[in-house]
């Protein structure tokens, strides 16, 4: 089982792979490109007899409710627009990547997902705190094991994104301890 939630921002599959190899399921969500978390919506694909073999002997723990499989399938008559966004967003990523690792003890990981993982050069929680007063908000990762210090940013359009590294810069130089 491979999961490809983030396939659109990676730009690797295996999904071709499928009826190579017999046990291969690979694992899709529409929460990620598509922007529809709330909605709970994915698919598996699989070889045809894989398949079978699953819908034989399992039944899904919970059923896709109507409004997610109505917004789901309106979304692939509008592939080519999540296309762009992604695109976008991929770009958006890179930029501010590089405009992240500029900032002294700043470090932005290289990303193949939506989100950026930012290592800091002060205390985490205190840079949530600041940057939650002035209307951003990150993941503090602190408490996570081997990333003390460390907060995730979605990525979001340039306009956002300006805003949360100029916000940021700010809270940095302004003596977060």
């Amino acid at each position: 089982m491979v999961d490809e939630a983030y396939v659109d921002f990676a730009g690797r599959s295996i999904i071709d792979l499928v009826d190579e190899y017999e046990n291969l399921i690979v694992l899709r969500t529409f929460s990620k490109s598509f922007g529809i978390a709330s909605l709970r919506l994915g698919y598996a694909v699989s070889n045809e007899e894989l398949a079978s073999t699953l819908d034989e002997r399992f039944q899904m723990p919970y059923a896709v409710c109507s409004i997610a499989l109505r917004v789901g399938l309106k979304l692939l008559d509008r592939v080519e627009v999540v296309s762009r966004a992604v695109k976008a967003l991929k770009v958006e990523r890179s930029r501010a990547i590089k405009l992240l690792n500029e900032i002294d003890g700043v470090r932005a990981f290289d990303s193949k997902t939506n989100f950026i993982l930012i290592s800091l050069p002060v205390d985490s929680r205190m840079l949530y705190e600041r940057l939650l007063e002035k209307g951003i908000i990150v993941r503090n990762l602190g408490r996570v094991l081997h990333l003390e210090d460390c907060i995730r940013v979605t990525v979001a359009p340039r306009p956002v994104m300006d805003r949360f590294i100029t916000t940021f810069r700010e809270v940095l130089t302004g003596g977060v301890d």
